[in-house]
């Protein structure tokens, strides 16, 4: 068991590059593996500390799946940071779907992505038409993570949309998107 957020940690390995570690020295058929990035910052593990991590398990991971964010300015700053520190992983960014707008908050909060609700709470318009719905629509965002990926040449891999379990609003976003 990987030690989570716990203190001391849970299990027999204090964090993720402890067992990635162990991994590397066993045989295994796992085609890939990812890691994960937080580029809103990590609500109990300061900045440089999550640096060194990602630096430690780059050697053993294919790519770098980022924890929820909703503020493209924050993620191409976190990348741009973590490339000038060496870290060439493709990212695969983590962005909501189209979800229940209470859902949303309550996970996000929980979660330790209050910063990205700070970003929402100063972009009024933005809050506001999430509160007016009853679903949260990720177009706005998804349309400014790939402007900005784009503009900067971030070297994002991929998407990964956060459903919450409200898989079929989200998969029917994706194929209208897809098609427009």
């Amino acid at each position: 068991m990987v030690g989570g957020d716990a203190s001391p940690p849970a299990g027999g390995y204090a964090d993720a590059g402890d067992l990635l570690d162990e991994l590397g020295t066993l045989p295994h058929s796992l085609a890939r593996i990812g890691v994960g990035g937080y580029p809103e910052g990590h609500p109990l593990i300061p900045e440089a500390s999550l640096l060194e991590a990602l630096r430690r398990k780059q050697r053993h991971a294919d790519y770098i799946a980022t924890q929820l964010c909703f503020d493209a300015e924050a993620l191409a700053r976190w990348v741009i940071a973590i490339r000038k520190a060496g870290i060439g992983l493709p990212i695969v960014v983590g962005l909501p779907g189209v979800v229940e707008r209470r859902k949303l908050a309550e996970i996000s909060l929980k979660t330790g992505v209050g910063a990205s609700l700070r970003y929402l709470a100063r972009h009024g318009r933005q809050i506001a038409k999430l509160a007016r719905s009853r679903r949260y629509d990720p177009t706005p965002l998804a349309l400014a993570v790939a402007a900005r990926a784009e503009e900067a040449d971030l070297g994002i891999g991929g998407v990964h949309l956060f459903t919450f379990n409200q898989v079929a609003v989200t998969e029917a976003w994706v194929r209208r998107a897809s098609s427009g």
